[in-house]
Formats: C-alpha cells, structure tokens, sequence
C-alpha cells in the first residue's frame, strides 16, 4: 500500500471535496451545527464553497445499508489539512465515515491584477 503523503506535495493547495451529512440516521443537523463547523473549517482553510444537499446511499463494512442527505464542500488547501479537516468533521457529525476528494491540482485566485495559484512559492 503506498502513504498518500509519500505521492502527494503536503505543502501545496489543492482543491478538495468533502461530503458532509444534512442529516443522519440518528439526527437532523441545524444550521447552527453547521455554521459551527463552517467556522472551524474557514479558520483553518481561509474558504469554504457549500453546494446543494444531495442523497446518497452507501454500504458500510459490516454490510448495513445508510441513506443520507449529504452537502458536497469545496475547500482549497494542503493534504494535512484535508486530513485534518475529515478528522474534525467525523468528531463534528458523529459519523462513520468521511470522504474527501481531490477536486484539482490546480488552484488559481485573479484580483483584478495579478493571478496567484495557491502552492508554495509560486505566482
């Protein structure tokens, strides 16, 4: 098996996305639980991009079957990070299971002037 940070730049930003549940089959997640984690992820990140809720289903290891509502995020930042973020977001929703997937390698910003990508010493 090959350790991702062994593939994978840890100081450069990439873009990411983590699912993370509307609701569970234990619990209804308001919005205040939300804007709680928001606020942990964009401190952390700088930014976040919350999409629409979407439903799911998915097998578990040991066969059960889970049918979620889920909202797809967007976050620009390191594998560590990413990391860091999926371990605060199953402490946060109390789940199973987080994925995360890279979106892209490549993150650019534009100011009106000048474009700056998002990686380690680069303009």
């Amino acid at each position: 098996m090959v350790e991702e940070d062994s593939w994978e730049d840890t100081e450069r930003h990439y873009l990411w996305e983590i699912l993370i549940p509307a609701s569970s089959t234990k619990t209804q997640f308001s919005g205040v639980h939300h804007k709680a984690w928001y606020a942990k992820i964009i401190e952390l990140a700088g930014g976040l991009s919350v999409f629409k809720t979407l439903k799911g289903e998915w097998i578990s290891p040991n066969g059960e079957v889970f049918k979620d509502r889920m909202s797809p995020v967007r976050i620009s930042c390191t594998l560590p990070e990413i990391k860091h973020i999926m371990f605060i977001t199953k402490a946060h929703y109390d789940e199973l299971e987080i994925m995360a997937y890279k979106v892209s390698d490549h993150v650019l910003f534009y100011d009106g002037e000048k474009y700056r990508s998002q990686s380690v010493g680069a303009t």
